[in-house]
């Protein structure tokens, strides 16, 4: 298809860091290398395309997209370790992974 925009994402030191934003002319172009481009090998690498979201929170095709419901914040507020509170005591925080984190004692 007709690629209007490209751009190789770089590192700090320049290097191509292995991904790219491209935009094709029309929908059906972009479809058309998302489906031709899945699985297929580079050299020793596999690469893979899909769709970017846009800002306006749109699909390629220009659909709203369903938003992620909002954290209900009140039960929240008054916990200084709880991330969704907006208040939350970052700098206590050590760790944090899927499962557990670990905060120093307030």
């Amino acid at each position: 298809g007709t690629i209007q925009f490209m751009k190789v994402m770089k590192n700090s030191e320049g290097q191509a860091s292995g991904n790219a934003i491209v935009r094709f002319a029309r929908v059906e172009e972009a479809k058309e290398a998302v489906k031709g481009c899945t699985d297929l090998m580079v050299g020793r690498r596999k690469i893979w395309v899909r769709f970017d979201r846009n800002k306006r929170d749109k699909d390629p095709e220009g659909q709203p997209v369903a938003k992620k419901p909002k954290i209900d914040l009140a039960p929240h507020a008054g916990c200084w370790f709880c991330f969704a509170n907006p208040n939350v005591e970052k700098h206590l925080i050590v760790s944090a992974s899927a499962h557990a984190y670990v905060a120093l004692a307030k």
